[in-house]
């Protein structure tokens, strides 16, 4: 996709009368028809397909939730026994992502120059990650490819799973937060110069705090402008993946930081570990290399520095539980069903109940966060409500005392 060849939308059925829909590339309709009919497809629509915007930073970037429907799909169509050409083929005309369908395509490509899937997987890191391309890798080595790829579909169903509990968390924070700035943003902007225009006529001295409310209100007046297009400038930069990464970094130190949500954090940060590393030994991935793949996939510092300090215990020749009883990061429930699992040689399913048990914890947590949240974020927006009218008031109090001394 992208190269200029015209784009059709089609739907029809198959041979056995199942229906079909997706998005074909050929030089004109007929050509369309043409090679829909050599795949025995019997179309009943096929239309020219709209073209995208001129602004490619405008169009929908692929999600993770498109990166798990791809693998969930592309694992079906293996288990069903059709070639991984052909299967990469259905699934690049049946996405709306225009990205991901160039990474297919990419994909196609690579595997008919005689590469291997893991290797076109690496050419796309933004959509594929380091774990994505480890159990691919051992996948093809052990020939079970479609088992490879269903665990990385039951691991992004968990992740997205994951996510969303995470955005659940910050729903409401974030809701508080933009009614404060709006809230905030009127008084400021219409009802702060009003009472700046009321004092300043009867010759009231200003208190420092209404000094300071009326001074942002002519600064936010005079510059909103600038603020305006400051704005536009951030969201657009929100667009770039770098930059997002970076406050998706800052924004997860920050979390680190705060009591009760960084422990939350931690223990999500712990409960991701874990699936990972079961998954991987489930998949064959030897432990070392599964605790690389791991480590890169985590974002978090003392994460990083906790598998690290298990590799070289590993190396050192300690088993697995012994060199997490001494990373204070790892629960002892964790460590307790690592030895289990070494002890009966069924790590991978003893990792996988660890998580389990973590993830329900987790929930457990964010469901008390968020029921704690909820009262102490709205005591802070009456706050912030109540200073601005405090301030707004209090030199009424200087302007009684004037009437009174011009009375007596």
């Amino acid at each position: 996709m992208g190269s200029g060849v015209p784009a059709f939308e089609y739907t029809g059925r198959d041979g056995i009368g199942i229906p079909v829909r997706g998005v074909l590339e050929a030089d004109d309709e007929t050509r369309a028809r043409a090679r829909l009919r050599e795949r025995g497809l019997y179309i009943t629509s096929l239309r020219p397909k709209a073209r995208r915007g001129p602004f490619p930073w405008l169009q929908r970037r692929p999600t993770l939730d498109d990166v798990a429907a791809f693998t969930f799909h592309l694992t079906g169509l293996l288990a069903s026994g059709i070639p991984l050409l052909r299967g990469l083929e259905v699934l690049r005309e049946q996405t709306e992502s225009r990205q991901l369908q160039e990474a297919i395509a990419d994909l196609q490509a690579s595997i008919e120059s005689g590469h291997s899937l893991s290797a076109g997987l690496a050419r796309h890191p933004a959509l594929f990650s380091p774990l994505y391309l480890g159990v691919v890798r051992v996948g093809e080595v052990a020939g079970v490819l479609d088992q490879s790829l269903a665990r990385l579909s039951d691991y992004l169903e968990r992740e997205l799973a994951l996510q969303q509990k995470i955005r659940m968390m910050l729903v409401y924070p974030t809701f508080v937060a933009a009614l404060a700035a709006v809230v905030a943003g009127i008084f400021v902007t219409f009802v702060v110069p009003v009472f700046d225009r009321v004092y300043r006529t009867a010759g009231v001295p200003l208190p420092l705090p209404t000094v300071v409310l009326v001074a942002i209100s002519h600064l936010v007046r005079r510059f909103w402008p600038l603020l305006l297009a400051t704005a536009a400038a951030g969201a657009w930069a929100l667009t770039r993946p770098r930059v997002r990464t970076r406050l998706r970094e800052a924004a997860g130190h920050l979390l680190f930081r705060i009591p009760r949500v960084g422990s939350v954090a931690r223990t999500i940060q712990v409960t991701r570990f874990v699936w990972t590393f079961g998954a991987m030994q489930a998949s064959g991935v030897p432990v070392l290399s599964a605790l690389d793949v791991a480590r890169e996939a985590t974002s978090d510092p003392q994460m990083r520095a906790a598998i690290g300090h298990l590799r070289d215990g590993i190396n050192r020749g300690r088993r697995l539980s012994e060199a997490m009883r001494t990373v204070t990061l790892f629960p002892p429930m964790v460590h307790r069903m690592v030895a289990m699992g070494e002890e009966a040689g069924r790590l991978d399913a003893l990792l996988q109940r660890a998580s389990d048990l973590l993830e329900r914890e987790t929930d457990f947590a964010i469901r008390r966060l968020v029921t704690l949240a909820e009262p102490l974020l709205t005591l802070a927006l009456g706050g912030v409500v109540a200073l601005i009218l405090l301030a707004l008031y209090l030199p009424i109090f200087g302007l009684q005392r004037l009437l009174m001394r011009s009375e007596g």
